[in-house]
């Protein structure tokens, strides 16, 4: 699966928002996920190029694991 992800804060600061009780009474849109089948750059099927290189992806997929917002 692929996700292009927005922010609103940094990642690094998203501890000091999520479940602080001392956090400011606001709204904020810690991050935002959107599902992607094609490259935004050049139109591929990103299953073909994963395909072609799934090495490359698997690390690359394990590195941003991290950055993952959903459940």
């Amino acid at each position: 699966m692929f996700l292009l992800q927005s922010r609103g804060i940094a990642f690094e600061d998203v501890a000091k928002l999520r479940g602080n009780p001392n956090a400011a009474d606001m709204k904020v849109n810690i991050s935002f996920d959107i599902g992607l089948q094609y490259c935004p750059w050049c139109g591929r099927r990103l299953q073909e190029l994963v395909e072609a290189l799934p090495e490359a992806f698997d690390e690359l997929a394990e590195k941003h694991k991290l950055f993952h917002a959903g459940p």
